[in-house]
This record gives structure tokens, C-alpha cells and sequence, in this order.
């Protein structure tokens, strides 16, 4: 340590490093300190509900549960609503038909780079980001009426084009 020629209890200005001011960095330390205990949260949830309600309910091929129900997710996109049909009065003939919904979950702006960071991990709320859903089941016609018979042809006939399809593209041998 080099001593000053004018003080020779003095280091010179140089070389000398003040100590640290506590009043001033204590506010940043419980900044600091707060941003470690107080992390923050976002919920992610999705409600499906299905017209009419009761239907078996699958969200990308995963299934979930009957309608109504609250689904979380966590990331953002469009997910693929599948809906069940329904036989609600128990006749063993579905009174509803399948149903496909496409549904975007779109990220809200507290959810945008570089906001995200402060929402997830420094907000000290939860915040909660909900998503609603509904899927109509169209109404299966009767097949005991003209209709209803050429529907299940139709759906007959679309199964047995499928089924030939698997067959064939089984007996490929992949590439």
C-alpha cells in the first residue's frame, strides 16, 4: 500500500476505494431480497364447456373429463377440442355427433418477450389468464327417419373408405 508525501496515514486517491453506503444500498438489497421471496405466478386455465353439457371432452388427443370443466394449460397456440357424442336418453343411439374445435390460446401482452419475464417471475400476484371454449354438438338425426338412415350410410360409407385406407397403407413398407 503506497502512503501519500503530504499524509503519511493517508493512501492516496488513486488507490482508495470507499466503503460501501449502507443507506443507499439497502433498499436495493430488499429489492433484491424481495424479488427471491416473492416470485411471481401466472395461471394458465382453459374452460370447455360443451352445448349441450355432459360430453366426453378430449383436448389433442388426451382425454380430459365431461363438460364443463376447467383444463390448465401451459403454453400458448391452438389446441384441438374433441367432444364425444352424446346418448342421453340412454337408448343406446347417439343423440348428438362428434364435434372438432380448433381453438387458438392466444398470449395476452403480459405474456409478450421481454414483459413475460416480470409476470412470471417478479410480479408478487398471481395473475390468472382464462380461456373459454364452447363446442356445439350438432343434433345426430333419428334412424328411424329418411334422413337419418342416409346419414348413417353416409357415415358408414366414410368408414369403410378409412378403414380400406389403414389396410392398404399397412401393408407399406416405410421408406
Amino acid at each position: 500500500m503506497a502512503r501519500s508525501p503530504d499524509c503519511p496515514g493517508r493512501v492516496p486517491a488513486g488507490s482508495y476505494n470507499p466503503p460501501v453506503d449502507t443507506p443507499r444500498a439497502a433498499p436495493a438489497l430488499a429489492l433484491a431480497l424481495a424479488a427471491l421471496v416473492l416470485p411471481g405466478c401466472v395461471e394458465r386455465v382453459l374452460l370447455v364447456r360443451t352445448e349441450p353439457p355432459g360430453a366426453r371432452v378430449s383436448m389433442n388427443g388426451v382425454p380430459l373429463g365431461l363438460s364443463p370443466l376447467e383444463v390448465p394449460f401451459l403454453h400458448y397456440g391452438t389446441v384441438r377440442l374433441e367432444a364425444e357424442p352424446l346418448d342421453a336418453d340412454g337408448d343406446g343411439v347417439p343423440d348428438t355427433r362428434r364435434a372438432l374445435l380448433d381453438h387458438p390460446l392466444d398470449a395476452p401482452w403480459y405474456q409478450w418477450f421481454p414483459i413475460d419475464f416480470f409476470a412470471d417471475n417478479l410480479w408478487p400476484w398471481t395473475v390468472v389468464d382464462r380461456h373459454e371454449a364452447v363446442i356445439l354438438l350438432p343434433f345426430a338425426p333419428s334412424p328411424d327417419t329418411r334422413e337419418g338412415q342416409e346419414e348413417l350410410r353416409r357415415l358408414a360409407e366414410e368408414l369403410r373408405v378409412r378403414a380400406r385406407e389403414a389396410k392398404e397403407g399397412a401393408g407399406k413398407e416405410p421408406k
